[in-house]
């Protein structure tokens, strides 16, 4: 292999490497709390922001005017802190168990919440109490389906119900934050979600990769005829 040929591929070795580099932001959260008959949090814990009064959840009312028919509800969120690029996509785990304090009267709704490249501050995801413009404009709200995830089938004799759900949010980047986001009432739960940066698309890798490939062997292809 001749030193143009090893310079070539070190550079293409070089591009896929920084196309195929370490994600941007990864890790495991961690959330708990008890709805009370009014919907509110009585106990809370969780690994996510948390504000000088010592609150990880956070209230954030109805939006009657948004196209969004999950903001047609009040929610309350717990944020966890990832860190925005616009290079990569989010996949997303989580994993959920749920019990009723009240068997007889009680309700869980839960979908995901992002923020939007509108918002960047990475020490403070928005707070409906500090910045109430906090819609569609600095806010993702989602669940497959569109609609979201109702955790009220309990059947008596259940210990616990049960969620899974893995996938991508459905947006081109990832977000500065991440959260779980809930409303029902006499309900106990908890639970866990993995999130990380990935590549998107790596099949639109690899056909750039072929795409360098074929441009260096065609350089050193047209550099040893012309030294023909």
């Amino acid at each position: 292999m001749t030193h143009e040929t090893c310079k070539w591929t070190v550079v293409f070795a070089s591009v896929l490497l920084v196309m195929a580099g370490p994600a941007s932001a990864s890790g495991l959260e961690s959330f708990w709390t008890v709805l009370g008959p009014n919907g509110d949090p009585i106990e809370s814990q969780g690994t996510g922001f948390g504000d000088r009064e010592g609150r990880l959840w956070f209230f954030y009312p109805e939006d009657p005017d948004s196209p969004n028919p999950l903001d047609q509800f009040s929610w309350w969120n717990q944020w966890f802190h990832n860190g925005f690029d616009d290079h990569f996509w989010k996949e997303v785990r989580i994993d959920i168990w749920a019990r009723p304090t009240n068997p007889d009267d009680w309700d869980l709704n839960l979908v995901l919440n992002w923020t939007t490249p509108a918002w960047l501050d990475p020490t403070a995801p928005p707070l409906w109490n500090t910045d109430p413009d906090t819609g569609e404009r600095l806010i993702g709200r989602w669940a497959p389906g569109a609609s979201a995830w109702t955790l009220a089938n309990f059947e008596p004799g259940d210990d616990a119900l049960h969620l899974h759900w893995e996938g991508r949010l459905p947006v081109d980047y990832c977000p500065e934050w991440l959260s779980i986001d809930v409303f029902g009432r006499n309900v106990e739960f908890g639970g866990t979600i993995r999130h990380h940066c990935v590549i998107p698309e790596p099949a639109t890798m690899t056909l750039l990769g072929l795409g360098l490939s074929g441009f260096a062997v065609r350089r050193y292809w047209r550099k040893n005829k012309m030294g023909a």
